[in-house]
């Protein structure tokens, strides 16, 4: 249910202002990743690296730890080509059953009952809200027009 009424539906001054101030912490937040990403780069370097693996330091006040991973993936594929090939009790890979949400929404459409049989095992969590802003089309805006609408 959406909470947007008209009396509390943002003019286009304000709409330009909160996407304005929306840009200007989306832009301080990249410029402070960055500064942290190097400053962790940095203490890395100053303990030391290892392949994998985690190396810890303390200070008077703080302790840090850095952690060195590799992420493994399977390619699918690949794995189909060479299971025969390595035997059933030492295959390192498991298998990882996956909502398919397109088509348990389309269940819930279609067969109501059946579905809700189904979401006894679905665990639903509300996400973060996702925004984004773009400025609007510079050779329609003062027709105003929008780059995604055009009106004749």
């Amino acid at each position: 249910m959406s909470s947007v009424t008209k009396s509390n539906y943002p003019s286009k001054t304000e709409i330009d202002e909160l996407a304005a101030r929306w840009n200007e912490l989306k832009q301080a937040e990249r410029e402070l990743r960055d500064e942290r990403w190097a400053l962790e780069e940095a203490l890395a370097d100053r303990l030391g690296r290892v392949s994998e693996g985690a190396l810890t330091a303390a200070g008077h006040v703080y302790t840090f730890q850095t952690r060195f991973r590799i992420s493994r993936s399977l390619d699918e594929n690949a794995w189909e080509r060479i299971r025969d090939r390595v035997p059933a009790d030492k295959q390192p890979v498991r298998w990882k059953a996956q909502l398919d949400t397109r088509r348990y929404l389309e269940l819930a459409r279609r067969e109501p009952a059946l579905a809700q049989v189904v979401g006894e095992a679905v665990e639903e969590r509300v996400c973060k809200v996702s925004v984004s802003v773009s400025e609007r089309n510079t050779a329609n805006r003062a027709r105003g027009f929008t780059a995604t609408t055009a009106r004749k």
